[in-house]
């Protein structure tokens, strides 16, 4: 096929060998000189540039079929990580949804505890408020031991002295 395309012409989008014959010999009047020996050689250089051309319509075709397959793996990779950015959107959310029930739940617990701290605080002040009779009771306790003390000192002392003389 390669000697076919190097003996053929492109005319229009079609390829003939009239246009290539006159391609050629156009080719050839162009490069100048009109002896026999030049005319040879001038065509053997338009068939090397046919041949050059194959080889790039070669090449553009095989650089098309690589983009086209790197389109492919383009997509492919695009459609992967959207796909791995939707997963990872979802586990976010949910991570969002945890974070969310465990923050409402502290923030109930909190409430809560605070709830029950101001409680046990009422209960101090009803308490303390109820101490100064409580406190007056141990003042008046204390004041009776004391009293107690004293006379169990005076008492014990003179069990302690000699017996006074008999007479």
């Amino acid at each position: 096929q390669n000697q076919y395309q190097t003996t053929m012409a492109y005319e229009g989008e079609r390829e003939t060998p009239a246009a290539m014959d006159v391609s050629m010999v156009s080719v050839a009047m162009s490069l100048g000189g009109d002896s026999a020996t030049s005319t040879p050689h001038k065509l053997q250089g338009v068939q090397q540039h046919q041949m050059e051309r194959a080889e790039v319509e070669a090449l553009l075709q095989n650089l098309e079929r690589d983009a086209k397959s790197l389109a492919q793996g383009l997509t492919y990779t695009i459609g992967a990580l959207e796909n791995n950015l939707g997963a990872l959107a979802a586990i976010s959310r949910k991570n969002i949804q945890v974070h969310q029930l465990a923050l409402n739940n502290t923030c109930d617990a909190v409430e809560g505890a605070i709830v029950q701290f101001e409680s046990v605080i009422k209960q101090c002040d009803t308490l303390s408020q109820s101490m100064p009779p409580v406190v007056d009771i141990c003042e008046k306790i204390n004041a009776s031991r004391k009293a107690l003390d004293m006379l169990e000192e005076a008492m014990i002392i003179p069990d302690k002295l000699p017996p006074p003389p008999s007479s």
